[in-house]
């Protein structure tokens, strides 16, 4: 990770969610999360990686920070670049970003081009010349 930011500081932390909720903003706390790796069915070599989330939302009318989740993949130590979520719904509704106030519902998607052995869900925040990854379990 630290060579693909070169000139970044890079902090890496971990949540587990079991333990306790993850604030995405001051908006926005994410509650729960399961993940796992379907069969996509168009290439035996393409799989489906999803996420489904919890959050609950404090503020009205706030968009979900969709483009700031990566899929992280890794083999053999090695680090794959990060995948973004090409697909995803809240509350039922295809591609929209729109939260209401309580608990909303998210399924994310992204096709895995690659076969890794290890695959992590990561917010990222950044800001002048800082990353913070946060890796979600």
């Amino acid at each position: 990770m630290q060579k693909k930011y070169i000139g970044f500081g890079v902090n890496q932390t971990s949540v587990n969610l079991e333990k306790s909720d993850f604030v995405l903003n001051k908006n926005i706390i994410l509650l729960q999360n399961q993940q796992k790796i379907i069969k996509h069915g168009v290439d035996e070599n393409a799989d489906l990686y999803m996420a489904n989330l919890t959050v609950n939302v404090t503020n009205p009318n706030m968009t979900f920070p969709v483009e700031s989740f990566r899929l992280y993949s890794e083999k053999s130590g090695q680090p794959y670049a990060p995948n973004s979520f090409l697909k995803f719904k809240i509350n039922g509704k295809e591609d929209s970003k729109k939260l209401t106030l309580g608990r909303n519902k998210i399924e994310m998607t992204t096709p895995i081009l690659n076969k890794a052995t290890k695959y992590y869900l990561v917010f990222v925040r950044h800001s002048h010349e800082k990353f913070y990854l946060t890796q979600i379990n």
